[in-house]
């Protein structure tokens, strides 16, 4: 009767383990899990500021050189077809102007236009 109790005793330790180690594993993966939503909220919270901002400095970027475009005296010439031509060929054959250019086309899920030109 001895051999059947310690039996039954290294038994029963053996589910006290086996549920320990159950329990563990299920709470490493709620810290897992918990860790992975936490830096998830923190890079969007980061991410989406630092590409509003991306935005508008591409914007204020493109105004400004659209102001400074309109105030050069070919643009005050004329505003036909061909003058437009000849500034858009002027703004592009800047590499900051081309950056700008390709990024608003970018934007616009259109770069095979000007990669054609170029």
């Amino acid at each position: 009767a001895t051999n059947f109790v310690d039996i039954f005793a290294i038994s029963s330790d053996n589910d006290e383990i086996k549920y320990k180690n159950v329990l563990r594993l299920k709470w490493l993966i709620y810290i897992f899990v918990t860790q992975c939503l936490l830096l998830s909220i923190a890079l969007l919270s980061t991410a989406y500021p630092i590409n509003v901002h991306k935005k508008s400095e591409l914007l204020n970027a493109m105004n400004k050189a659209r102001s400074q475009s309109r105030s050069s005296p070919s643009s005050l010439k004329n505003t036909s077809a061909s003058s437009k031509m000849r500034e858009m060929a002027l703004t592009i054959s800047h590499t900051k102007g081309f950056k700008l250019f390709m990024q608003h086309l970018v934007h616009e899920f259109s770069t095979e236009n000007l990669l054609f030109i170029v």
